[in-house]
């Protein structure tokens, strides 16, 4: 038996969402394979590192887990509670369950490990088996099916549409109901928002201003900023450059550090008020993570960043971008930033269940993408 806890985050700390903690899960995962506990040891928050050592943290993790466990083979989502959220961890030679707690800049502020699955608390039992029009006929439904009842059941969304594309066409499943209660499945005609797949749109929006010759892909971004002293945006005489923008890797922290300074800071619409104004001021007195192109560290705010630039290129809005070199010439009529038909559109919901505003990125600069499937 064993167990391994910093004190979990102070009453003012923010708590990161579902992806960062996933995405948190996996470079532990990478990282702890891969015996680079010195790696391991700068995930964790300034308060955590203050209370264990390097030293104590290639003990526990390269003697207790390995010891017991072997490599980790696979870290699955189980549930969240208030706190925390709770992993199921695979290992060679068993499983533990990892309960993690990730703050707002993506560092781990709360760890424990004990050996078994997760015990899913009484409330938060698997739920059934949702409505759907999946025929059940082919190999391809059955996978689907059976990838959608392993998510639905550990999650709380109401809803979900799932597009397929095969050589001989499309098909459309769709589960759930619209909004919890109401019976309505939902279609292909419905519309979603996309989150932060967006930064997709914005890396082609980068990868068509390099086929057209606009950019270079490992430009300096600090010549494109604009007026100001930006030769701090460089560490170990490696500037940030776009091509480490969108692909995560620019040194940047995950969020800058004054979201709710912003005005009417709402944190349903974390995004909302923080402009250009707020992130070029945050970029004139922060401090690089890493050496830019070393390491990956997911990045909201170097997405922000190279938005702003890609606007800067092309000398048009985001929205119109999107609209104009994504959605028009593939005929996508229904993606767009916003949406034309609020109707049609479903809210987007919470780890924890709770409805969450529409349109919640569109008015900052990190807008979010809708689509039909």
């Amino acid at each position: 038996m064993f167990a391994w806890l910093t004190s979990l985050m102070s009453s003012n700390a923010q708590l990161a969402d579902r992806v960062a903690h996933d995405e948190v899960c996996e470079k532990i995962k990478e990282r702890y394979n891969a015996g680079d506990y010195a790696a391991l040891y700068k995930m964790l928050s300034a308060e955590f590192q203050e209370q264990l050592s390097l030293e104590a943290t290639e003990k526990f993790f390269g003697a207790s887990l390995r010891q017991t466990y072997g490599e980790f083979t696979a870290v699955t989502f189980a549930f969240a509670d208030a706190e925390t959220r709770v992993y199921e961890v695979q290992g060679e030679k068993g499983v533990c369950t990892l309960r993690l707690v990730v703050d707002g800049q993506g560092k781990i502020a709360g760890m424990i490990f004990r050996p078994g699955k997760p015990k899913v608390p009484a409330g938060q039992a698997l739920r059934a088996e949702p409505r759907h029009d999946n025929p059940l006929k082919t190999a391809t439904d059955k996978k689907v099916h059976e990838a959608v009842l392993e998510f639905y059941r550990k999650s709380k969304v109401p809803c979900l549409t799932v597009g397929v594309l095969e050589d001989w066409g499309t098909r459309i499943y769709n589960y759930g109901e619209t909004s919890p209660g109401s019976g309505k499945l939902p279609s292909g005609e419905t519309i979603y928002e996309i989150g932060s797949i967006t930064k997709t749109f914005t890396a082609l929006l980068l990868a068509q201003a390099v086929v057209e010759k606009k950019v270079a892909l490992d430009a300096d971004i600090r010549p494109l900023l604009g007026p100001g002293d930006w030769s701090h945006l460089a560490k170990k005489n490696q500037p940030i450059r776009l091509v480490q923008l969108a692909n995560h890797t620019s040194g940047l922290p995950r969020l800058a550090d004054d979201l709710d300074k912003q005005p009417h800071y709402d944190p349903q619409q974390p995004y909302a008020n923080h402009d250009w104004k707020m992130i070029s001021a945050f970029l004139e007195r922060v401090s690089l993570n890493s050496e830019p192109g070393v390491h990956e560290e997911y990045s909201n705010l170097g997405a922000a960043v190279l938005g702003r630039l890609m606007q800067s290129v092309w000398g048009k809005p985001y929205d119109t971008l999107v609209e104009e070199r994504i959605c028009e010439p593939l005929k996508l009529a229904d993606t767009l930033v916003g949406t034309r038909d609020p109707a049609r559109m479903v809210s987007g919901y919470d780890e924890e269940g709770d409805e969450t505003q529409r349109g919640s990125w569109v008015t900052g600069l990190l807008p979010v993408v809708c689509v039909r499937p």
